[in-house]
């Protein structure tokens, strides 16, 4: 049983992610590449919404777009914590994890792309005799992308596992810029 009493609703820890694309598939085909992430605590750790640390993670994605604009994306990174290195939470241990995901977009208007993804992590240290931590969720969404390079999403969705922190529903947000290359 966990020990704290988390509250019902917030924000959880601001992230910055990059993205360096090594082929352009924007015409069809496959793609790989690198997101580095970097987050800042700014959550509340008592109610699992931050790692109460400074997270780094490399992560290797590919992606396959068909003709239509269609896609199938998976990634997997490695989440390294800079402090507070494993955090008991009763008979489970939150430590650096292995993360990946898996999503599909399919186009349903101009601009507008329906989204749903499978994400989820292992971590690399358990308490002895406890479980390893393995959260899971799902979330469904959508994305409007407009010709200057901005991107709105906005999705929801929950967690498949009991794992600690895991919510029972979650509500995203993010607002992107894309630059893209001037038609010729």
């Amino acid at each position: 049983e966990v020990p704290l009493q988390p509250t019902v609703a917030g924000v959880g820890d601001i992230r910055l992610v990059g993205k360096l694309q090594f082929v352009d598939n924007t015409q069809g085909g496959f793609c790989v590449a690198v997101t580095p992430e970097i987050s800042f605590p700014s959550g509340s750790v008592d109610s699992f919404r931050s790692e109460g640390t400074i997270g780094l993670m490399p992560r290797l994605v590919i992606d396959y777009r068909f003709a239509g604009g269609t896609f199938v994306a998976a990634n997997a990174g490695y989440f390294f914590r800079t402090s507070n290195r494993n955090v008991d939470y009763g008979v489970v241990r939150v430590s650096d994890q292995l993360r990946y995901g898996l999503g599909i977009g399919l186009p349903i208007a101009k601009g507008f792309i329906a989204l749903a993804e499978l994400a989820g992590a292992v971590s690399f240290s358990s308490i002895e005799g406890g479980p390893n931590y393995v959260p899971v969720e799902g979330l469904i969404g959508a994305r409007y992308a407009h010709r200057s390079g901005i991107e709105a999403s906005i999705g929801g969705g929950g967690g498949f596992t009991s794992a600690v922190g895991s919510p029972n529903f979650r509500i995203i947000a993010s607002v992107a810029y894309l630059p893209r290359a001037k038609r010729k």
